[in-house]
């Protein structure tokens, strides 16, 4: 027993050294969880920098935790500096081939970048591994139609609304690109599901808004905009749109007030003031239609030019102004070859000129057309306009 007495004292010497490390290891951790708390503290107040510093040391303590690993390379990729957080996030699936996180970050990063195969190749990665995740079918079909795969982007935004029926990203683009495709049955059913539960989408209103437009639908067009209005929405594209459908309907005031607001935001477009100016032609008020086709022809850099000279032209005769009309037919057609311009042009020449070869030129040109509205009418001319060339020593 005396013995014992002087062993215990020697064992005891022996565990300090072993003590003082197990004390020093706690210490660490406990030091090392006290900067991860408050680095999560800085990441939900989106004070990425602060968060970063304290990560880093507890990376530089624990460099084991993949999950610090994780957050470094989140506070980077939140801060715009992608190199160093596809540095990080590549680290991560070096120790963990399967981490989601770092697989769907280095995606995002990829889309960021406009590297949208390199994405792609992310999300298809994602979905080997989870089949049932919606959230990756929707963002591998934002990819997809990015890279020009529509078959692709639209069978994986339908088994993502299949997955989640309540997302309406998923059900706008969907719907979106059936409008595209004229498939506006299926467009609209999905619409409808849409707004049934959010019946103030303005994103669903607007592609309801352009549905009803290509049926030709114009209260239905109408109405759509301007529940979309009222929820806020000041697009300038739809409450155009808005302002044209009131003119189909017969709604002129409203359709003027609608397409004002856009000149007054100084938002006006060629097509705006052709617009306009058959409002106010269709109102008889000559003056302003002349104002605003006119300036709709020097805003003009679109395909609709041929239209808004004939629109002109149309005016001119209203205002019994031939030679000007002939002048603007004639330059419509430089724009566009078009049936009716083409008869509109051959009549009023043949009221004009003596010189009725000129007519029948342009007669015929109609003929050659698949038009028929005026072809019994113009077959006429051109039976009788050949025998009055002939007279006048012309070619019949």
């Amino acid at each position: 027993m005396r013995y014992l007495g002087l062993i215990l004292p020697f064992v005891f010497l022996l565990q300090q050294p072993l003590l003082a490390q197990n004390t020093g290891a706690d210490s660490t951790r406990q030091q090392v969880r006290q900067w991860y708390t408050q680095a999560q503290r800085h990441l939900e107040g989106y004070q990425f920098d602060q968060a970063l510093q304290l990560l880093t040391r507890c990376y530089n303590k624990d460099s084991g935790d993949i999950g610090i690993l994780g957050k470094i390379a989140y506070c980077h990729q939140q801060m715009g500096r992608f190199r160093d957080a596809k540095m990080y996030h590549q680290e991560v699936l070096k120790r963990d081939s399967t981490n989601t996180n770092a697989l769907n970050s280095l995606a995002i990063i990829a889309g960021q970048e406009r590297h949208y195969r390199q994405a792609e190749e992310h999300y298809d990665r994602l979905l080997s591994l989870d089949t049932t995740n919606a959230y990756y079918y929707k963002r591998a079909a934002f990819t997809a139609l990015r890279v020009g795969n529509t078959l692709k982007g639209i069978a994986l935004f339908q088994r993502a609304h299949i997955l989640n029926e309540a997302d309406m990203e998923v059900i706008d683009q969907l719907s979106t690109i059936y409008i595209a495709l004229k498939q506006l049955d299926f467009a609209e059913r999905l619409l409808q599901k849409g707004l049934n539960r959010a019946p103030s989408n303005i994103s669903l209103l607007q592609n309801k808004a352009q549905l009803h437009q290509k049926r030709n639908e114009n209260e239905e067009v109408v109405s759509a905009i301007e529940q979309a209005m009222a929820q806020g929405d000041t697009t300038d594209y739809y409450q155009m749109m808005l302002g044209v459908a009131y003119l189909k309907i017969d709604s002129l005031q409203q359709g003027i007030w609608h397409l004002k607001k856009i000149v007054d935001r100084q938002k006006d477009t060629d097509k705006t003031h052709h617009y306009l100016g058959l409002a106010y032609f269709y109102q008889k008020d000559y003056e302003r239609a002349e104002e605003h086709l006119r300036q709709a022809i020097e805003l003009g850099v679109s395909p609709k030019m041929g239209d808004y000279y004939k629109d002109l032209a149309n005016l001119n005769l209203k205002q019994k102004e031939r030679p000007q009309a002939i002048r603007n037919y004639r330059r419509a057609l430089e724009y566009k070859t078009d049936a009716q311009t083409l008869y509109l042009l051959a009549n009023q020449t043949d009221v004009y000129y003596r010189d009725k070869s000129i007519a029948l030129n342009y007669y015929q040109q109609y003929l050659s057309s698949q038009d028929s509205t005026y072809r019994e009418d113009a077959e006429d001319r051109v039976r009788y306009l050949r025998e009055i060339v002939h007279q006048q020593g012309g070619r019949p």
